[in-house]
């Protein structure tokens, strides 16, 4: 999504070559040796692994509300960004 890739331009990441991928493209040994397995979802069925890692549900809206206009997209793919951020040094925290 554009302001997926305007939101982490504003912080130094470049995410243009990234894509979302099915975790049925993932390969079995990945997914065996997982620790943890982070969904983001809210509205829709978060997907399930197949796999020992502990699962971590961090309950997110999808940024790419249609009802929103520009500004507030922007602002909405930022504020999940920084969510994103803070709960992932909670987990370091957590699990270090």
């Amino acid at each position: 999504h554009p302001n997926a890739v305007i939101a982490m331009d504003d912080i130094g990441i470049d995410i243009r070559d990234q894509h979302s991928k099915s975790t049925d493209d993932l390969d079995k040994d990945f997914i065996d040796n997982l620790d943890f397995a982070i969904t983001l979802c809210a509205e829709e069925v978060c997907p399930v692994l197949p796999s020992k890692a502990e699962s971590l549900h961090w309950m997110n809206e999808d940024p790419a509300n249609i009802k929103y206009n520009k500004i507030q997209q922007k602002a909405s793919f930022a504020k999940v960004r920084d969510d994103i951020f803070n709960l992932l040094k909670k987990f370091i925290i957590l699990h270090s």
